[in-house]
């Protein structure tokens, strides 16, 4: 039988030597992952600037999209900036976090914003949208209220005085957690007035609020949206976060009530509600079928837009 001698000291070595190259190439390897963070951290500074830049000189514009939609960012849509709740039950709020997940949150100051104030938003949106952000906006009460389908009596007036004036007292902050160069804080109406020497009514956008449009936007069909109804805040919600999705996974009911900003807080009896604005949808066409399951997870099969199509179309290729 012959023994076999091992040499210690060489096997100590070859050791040594194989620890060397691990460390040399794990030095390598973090050395090339430094070079990556520091030139994406340079080329988001670069972009940053260039925005903040494009935005100082009035250069930045809304998408164009078409004269019988209304484009609303998606992180909007899917919380409850403009929530699900009645007029009369719009409380003031002081830095309230409406929503935080993996992609975003959303901190807000001032009177909770319903349904109804999005419609007064998205007309604002859809009479910018021609022109570059920062640009005053021209506007007669009679013109906003036809574009909105409203009547033109006095008390519709005041309304709409009222909404104007409660949008641009918004203090709103939505962060995006893997881009915060699009990140904006501001107000979502920055000014409105009427000027002494053409006695004409003035409104102003921030030009920041072009980066939430740039994380992801919707273009919401007016003509769904009025046939809904306003007497509808559940259901008009819902057609906003659902329309907002190229593809719709299951949701619990929980977490539509949460992301809904709904006061109901017992879970049957939002579940109930959620139920009846389904239905509702579902009557109008505005969804293909629905159920809600022994699980309390809400399926729903959507009524595909050609822009859904697309985006699906893409993500298969």
């Amino acid at each position: 039988m012959t023994l076999l001698r091992v040499d210690r000291d060489a096997l100590v070595n070859l050791d040594k030597q194989v620890c060397k190259k691990n460390s040399d190439f794990s030095n390598q390897l973090a050395a090339i992952e430094e070079k990556a963070r520091s030139r994406k951290i340079d080329n988001e500074e670069k972009e940053k600037v260039d925005i903040e830049q494009r935005e100082a000189n009035n250069l930045v514009q809304l998408p164009l999209w078409p004269d019988a939609s209304r484009g609303v960012p998606n992180s909007v849509l899917r919380g409850s900036l403009f929530a699900a709740i009645q007029g009369k039950d719009a409380k003031y709020c002081t830095r309230k976090k409406l929503i935080s997940n993996e992609r975003y949150s959303i901190v807000y100051t001032g009177k909770r914003l319903t349904q109804s104030d999005l419609d007064v938003w998205e007309t604002i949106l859809h009479l910018a949208k021609d022109q570059k952000l920062g640009n005053k906006i021209y506007y007669t009460e009679n013109s906003f209220l036809k574009k909105m389908r409203r009547s033109t009596g006095g008390q519709n007036k005041q309304w709409l005085k009222g909404v104007l004036s409660k949008l641009n007292a918004t203090a709103v902050e939505i962060t995006f957690k893997d881009n915060k160069t699009y990140s904006f804080e501001g107000s979502l109406l920055s000014e409105v007035y009427r000027e002494d020497e053409t006695e004409r009514f003035v409104l102003v956008l921030e030009p920041k609020l072009h980066r939430i449009f740039e994380e992801g936007n919707t273009w919401i069909s007016w003509e769904d949206r009025q046939m809904i109804g306003k007497r509808k805040p559940l259901a008009l919600w819902l057609h906003g976060y659902i329309s907002s999705h190229a593809r719709w996974y299951p949701h619990k009911v929980t977490t539509l009530r949460d992301y809904s900003g709904s006061e109901t807080s017992r879970e049957r009896r939002f579940k109930e509600s959620l139920d009846d604005a389904l239905s509702h949808l579902l009557k109008l066409e505005l969804i293909q079928a629905y159920e809600i399951d022994e699980k309390n997870l809400v399926h729903v099969e959507q009524v595909e837009s050609k822009s859904q199509q697309k985006h699906l179309s893409k993500k298969a290729e």
